[in-house]
């Protein structure tokens, strides 16, 4: 009998062992399988923030790649407004400067039509003629003078133009511009270019009659004593007037 219950007892704590070994297999495995799980989420969340990452310094690259080319546009546009205005400025100061001139010679011509009469109305009749007397203000069309005076009149030629035009027609040679707009709107093409700005350079003391006179804003052909004959503005027509005051360089047609 006492074999018996001791018999048992060895049975059931044989049971209880192996239960216990089988208890803490399942739960190795378990744990095992958890950290399995745990590595491979941490694996995929790295993976996931790399890959964000990269995302993140792409959109960084390409902001500022817009940035920079949104920089260059405006200063592309600042650049484009500053040359209109800049322009709009010369424009606006040379045709001043064409009225201004305009007013001069309606002046002048009216003071010399009044002295002119008052000279008719004094004078005697004489049997001796004064053809021989020189007149120091009459203009000497010579050298480039000469080929611009048929221009004079001309109301769709500016400054530019016209020394251009009595240039080519003098033989020098020149470029043909696509498109130019001139003072009054019109579109010209193959409008005549001469580099007349790589003609010698003379002293404003020493010029000449048929010397090309450039005040910066605007330029005239030197006629003599005083006179010059100017590009229209704004249809204005190209006259025979004073010299501008402002000159600044003095060019001399050479070939």
């Amino acid at each position: 009998m006492k074999y018996s219950v001791k018999k048992v007892f060895l049975s059931i704590i044989s049971i209880l062992l192996l239960v216990f070994i089988l208890a803490y297999i399942f739960i190795s495995y378990k744990d095992y399988i958890y950290q399995e799980q745990l590595t491979m989420g941490f694996r995929t969340a790295k993976a996931g923030y790399e890959e964000l990452l990269i995302l993140t310094k792409e959109n960084v690259l390409n902001a500022e790649n817009k940035i920079q080319a949104t920089k260059i546009i405006d200063e592309s546009i600042n650049a484009i407004i500053t040359s209109i205005e800049q322009e709009t400025v010369r424009l606006e100061k040379e045709e001043q400067e064409r009225i201004s001139i305009q007013k001069a010679t309606k002046k002048e011509q009216k003071s010399t039509a009044t002295q002119e009469t008052a000279k008719k109305a004094q004078s005697v009749p004489s049997s001796r003629g004064t053809s021989n007397s020189s007149n120091n203000s009459t203009p000497q069309y010579v050298g480039l003078a000469a080929y611009a005076k048929k221009y004079i009149g001309r109301n769709d030629l500016m400054c530019e133009e016209v020394v251009n035009n009595a240039l080519v027609d003098m033989g020098f040679p020149y470029i043909s511009a696509t498109l130019v707009q001139n003072s009054i709107g019109v579109v010209k093409e193959n409008q005549p270019i001469v580099n007349w700005g790589s003609f010698p350079k003379v002293p404003i003391s020493q010029m000449q009659a048929g010397d090309i006179l450039d005040s910066k804003t605007h330029v005239e052909i030197y006629l003599g004593n005083g006179q010059s004959i100017h590009g229209g503005s704004n249809g204005s027509n190209v006259v025979v007037a004073k010299t501008s005051k402002n000159i600044v360089s003095v060019y001399r047609p050479t070939k």
